[in-house]
């Protein structure tokens, strides 16, 4: 549990980003398209020599950390982390060096971390079954969300208060 903690910490800060799309039938390996369909989903990445990268680890659930970045999440719990060295290892926690940048390359994806100098310019991605569920943040929150005034006749709850300074300015001013 204690190793849980940190993923579900960076889960929450990423949830709005995931997605279960698949990318069209007709796009071509490596499409910006095919980048943007990783995310949720279950897959293999071979590097160009054939190895398995994270193979202990894999297959990986795909987990997106912001666009065109990704973490890749084993099916042991571990995420496939940037070593520093050009090469890759699995850690339990999730650090920035586990986020991974994804582009379109020739023969696939390039895979690189945004963190460090690790790269992979020729990566073969593709689908799996048996990942591990990335795990996502607990609310822990049950029953009936209070509604109405307090004992003293005020209201009670939460403002979202905030400003759109200079929103007149959307579209080049256009937009009345």
């Amino acid at each position: 549990m204690v190793l849980v903690a940190p993923l579900i910490v960076v889960s929450a800060l990423v949830t709005f980003l995931s997605g279960v799309t698949l990318p069209p039938a007709s796009a071509a390996p490596g499409t910006a398209s095919q980048v943007d369909a990783l995310a949720g989903r279950c897959v293999t990445l071979t590097l160009s020599d054939g190895t398995r990268l994270g193979a202990m680890a894999s297959p990986f659930t795909v987990r997106a950390a912001a666009l065109g970045q990704f973490l890749f999440y084993g099916r042991d719990g571990r995420v496939l982390t940037a070593d520093g060295t050009h090469s890759a290892t699995l850690q339990a926690t999730p650090t920035t060096r586990a986020i991974w940048s994804v582009t379109s390359s020739t023969s696939g994806f390039a895979v690189r971390s945004v963190t460090s100098t690790t790269s992979f310019p020729s990566v073969r991605v593709r689908a799996a079954t048996g990942c591990r569920p990335f795990p996502d943040a607990e609310l822990g929150v049950d029953g009936a969300p209070f509604t109405g005034a307090g004992r003293d006749g005020n209201l009670r709850g939460f403002v979202d208060s905030h400003a759109h300074l200079m929103a007149e300015q959307f579209l080049g001013g256009e937009l009345h």
